[in-house]
This record gives structure tokens, C-alpha cells and sequence, in this order.
């Protein structure tokens, strides 16, 4: 889609190694699998076949303010609910992480409009990636 419009915009990290890093912060993930899923996402970032995108937003939610929103929506199923709130802290760890080794693609907070957006250096940058990972095992 990038290749085609030169911008795409998803409502997910492309990387998704975000998540079972977060499982692992919370014990519900091994650190094994985390580390399988570690040495196959930098492999995949060397090869160039998937990158860091050039913007995140990043939203943090009060856990009881999206509990209410969670009660007051019957049309969505939410079997995973508690995890994701669970999750929070972990994933603001991991952007925090991010926005250190590649300042200015986070944006902690929702925006009132799209930011205007570029495509930035870094893209596939193990370097960047390694530095991350590093600060993220050196908080624990």
C-alpha cells in the first residue's frame, strides 16, 4: 500500500512485537516466546521486509474511564478487556522506549487533527532497534 500512495495509515504497530513484550511484562507470556518473536522481528527489520513506521499515536486511557465506556457499549464483545487495561503501562513503556532511539514518530495523546506526517529516516534501522530493546531490558 506504502509503495502504491506512498503513505498508509493503520490503526496497529506494524512491528507487533509490542504485544507479546507487554504479555511478558505482565506474565502472561514466556520469555522464551518473547525472544523467539525478538530474534524474528530484527531478522525481518535486516532483511527490510517491515519497518518502524514514521508516526505513532499513542493514547493512554484511565482504566475506570474505559471500563465505563467498555459497560456503556453492548454492541462490541470485549473478551479481552482486563488484559488490554492490564496492558497499558507495558505499552507505554515500550513507545516511551521508541520515542527515545527515534524522537518525534511518538505522539503520546489523540490528536484534534491527522498530524501532518513525512517519511522519516530509520525505517529499517537495526541499530535503532537494538538501542530500544536494550533500554527496555535495562528498565527491568
Amino acid at each position: 500500500m506504502e509503495e502504491k500512495y506512498s503513505w498508509a495509515l493503520c490503526d496497529s504497530d506494524p512491528l507487533k512485537l509490542h504485544y507479546i513484550w507487554s504479555l511478558w511484562q505482565i506474565g502472561e507470556a514466556s520469555e522464551h516466546d518473547w525472544r523467539l518473536e525478538l530474534a524474528a522481528t530484527r531478522e525481518t527489520i535486516a532483511q527490510g521486509r517491515i519497518g518502524f513506521a514514521d508516526c505513532y499515536i499513542v493514547g493512554r486511557i484511565d482504566p475506570q474511564l474505559a471500563r465505563q465506556r467498555a459497560q456503556a457499549d453492548s454492541t462490541r464483545r470485549r473478551g479481552k478487556f482486563e488484559l488490554h487495561v492490564r496492558l497499558q503501562t507495558a505499552l507505554l513503556d515500550w513507545y516511551s522506549a521508541l520515542d527515545k532511539v527515534l524522537p518525534g514518530r511518538v505522539r503520546f495523546g489523540f490528536p484534534s487533527e491527522m498530524p501532518a506526517l513525512e517519511n522519516l529516516d530509520g525505517r529499517y534501522a537495526v541499530e535503532a532497534f537494538d538501542q530500544m530493546i536494550a533500554s527496555l531490558h535495562a528498565e527491568l
